[in-house]
């Protein structure tokens, strides 16, 4: 949060954190809690995320995960290649890997991806 003080970030964190404790009690759902508080919905949800990554950091689902790729690689001219691969992130993010890429390529490319989105959450 460029130009919030470090008073002004602490009491929008206890703000948030109230209303979402307030709504753990409330027995209603979280766009229910969100429409009768007046508050946005997608305020609400990426702060009830923020404020859990940073209760519980292994929890955050920052980590990259292991994958098994299915199938046999075959080696074939990049001009050949009909391949395509898609990841989207939890936070939104979407990767279309298009041709040849290799184990190595993917994982640089997803660490990349995760320390901007970790940048992000500053």
């Amino acid at each position: 949060m460029a130009g919030v003080s470090r008073e002004g970030r602490l009491e929008r964190v206890r703000y948030w954190q109230g209303l979402i404790e307030e709504h753990s009690r409330s027995g209603l759902s979280a766009l229910e809690f969100c429409n009768e508080r007046g508050i946005s919905s997608t305020s609400f949800y990426q702060w009830r995320t923020k404020l859990q990554q940073e209760e519980n950091p292994s929890a955050s689902g920052a980590a990259l995960l292991p994958i098994r790729l299915v199938g046999t690689p075959v080696e074939l001219p990049k001009s050949t290649a009909r391949s395509c691969i898609q990841v989207l992130t939890p936070s939104g993010v979407s990767l279309t890997v298009s041709g040849l890429a290799t184990e190595a390529d993917l994982v640089r490319i997803l660490r990349a991806i995760d320390s901007v989105e970790a940048a992000r959450s500053c």
